[in-house]
């Protein structure tokens, strides 16, 4: 008896000679290009079965044999229940090497993120051996890039590294589950739960961590924390552009938040033309009656409002007594610092100082390290 393999991914898949697809609208965007073939643990990858009598049409060629062997490589395994099935053992990308079906973990992608490459997104790790260009999307377990970030969307479940460092020309924006770190930093958004480390500078960025650490300057921009900020070098600008900190608030919750404020802003404007209607009909002496957008628009703006009702109370939770600004070079006049709801604005120039709050107010102290590690 003859058998032939049937794949579940493409054996032919060449990431050289990508071709945007349509999608279901018949529409195609040139910065969806598919570059890798995601598979997940437990996936069947291929199956080798028995060609039957009149068959059509019949398998390639290559693809057919005398045994029922599956040609397993790195990161395959056979199907507990099924051993002619073949299961990726990981997570990672599927491709063949020698003749085997083959996955692997860590995509390299040996050069720019652009039109050639297209937006990458992989259940695995991957690691960007150039730039990853303006308007395009990398979404990985964790992402490595050691060229320049630009005006770019990263978004992964663990962390990322920019050794090249990130210009996100407002636009960028960085997200990470756990760390980022970051060769410098300019003017884009910058979000990881655990903690953020620049090892130059950080110019006009909005930042939302649990804790920063910048070896340069930070200067314009937010940085909001849950507990530490540590800046090496300057903090703040010597101009009319203000650098604020803040700490002891959940960054992320007040994210959510003013997310559902700018919804409810949104919704309150439709609201105040039914109203509108409703004035000028009473005026008339006219029955307003609510038709189904009137009361949706309603029930919208009552469910945010019980929302910010239920989270408004949990974005200070932080101990203040954790919450600390430790600055052991200059913090320039103009430099905003909030701790909790008590805010404090530097009116003259302090070096190697430790900023926190004692009660309900914020304190000023020297020297900047007074433990062994805050970080």
């Amino acid at each position: 008896m003859w058998y032939y393999i049937r794949h579940y991914f493409d054996p032919d898949f060449d990431y050289l000679h990508l071709k945007p697809i349509a999608d279901s609208t018949g529409r195609v965007n040139l910065r969806n290009l598919n570059y890798v073939q995601n598979v997940v643990k437990g996936q069947v990858l291929a199956e080798v079965l028995p060609i039957v009598e009149n068959m059509s049409p019949l398998p390639e060629r290559r693809f057919i044999m005398r045994d029922p062997i599956l040609p397993a490589g790195a990161n395959t395994e056979p199907d507990p229940k099924n051993p002619n099935r073949l299961l990726s053992s990981i997570n990672g990308f599927v491709f063949y090497y020698n003749k085997e079906i083959t996955v692997k973990h860590l995509l390299n992608v040996r050069r720019n993120i652009d039109l050639h490459t297209g937006n990458i997104v992989f259940v695995g790790d991957l690691a960007v051996h150039g730039n990853v260009t303006s308007e395009f999307e990398l979404r990985a377990n964790n992402v490595m890039v050691k060229g320049i970030i630009e005006a770019a969307f990263i978004r992964t479940n663990g962390s990322i590294i920019g050794e090249g460092g990130f210009k996100g020309s407002q636009e960028g924006k960085l997200i990470a589950e756990k760390d980022i770190r970051l060769a410098f930093a300019e003017t884009g958004e910058i979000r990881a739960k655990d903690k953020v480390a620049i090892d130059g500078s950080c110019l006009h960025c909005n930042i939302y961590t649990g804790s920063l650490m910048v070896r340069g300057r930070l200067a314009g921009g937010t940085t909001r924390a849950r507990h530490k900020v540590y800046v090496a070098h300057q903090l703040g600008l010597i101009s009319a552009l203000p650098t604020m900190v803040v700490l002891g608030q959940n960054p992320f919750l007040f994210r959510l938040v003013r997310k559902i404020k700018k919804d409810q802003a949104r919704l309150q404007e439709k609201m105040d033309k039914f109203e509108a209607v409703r004035f000028r009909m009473e005026e008339k002496g006219e029955e307003f009656i609510p038709d189904k957008n009137y009361l949706l628009v309603q029930k919208k703006l009552e469910v945010l409002q019980e929302k910010i009702l239920r989270l408004q109370p949990h974005l200070n939770e932080a101990d203040m007594s954790e919450c600390i600004l430790i600055v052991p070079g200059e913090v320039l006049p103009g430099v905003v610092v909030t701790i909790g709801d008590v805010s404090l604005k530097i009116q003259e120039p302090r070096r190697n100082v430790h900023i926190r709050r004692i009660g309900d107010e914020i304190v000023i102290r020297e020297p900047a390290i007074v433990h062994k590690n805050y970080m």
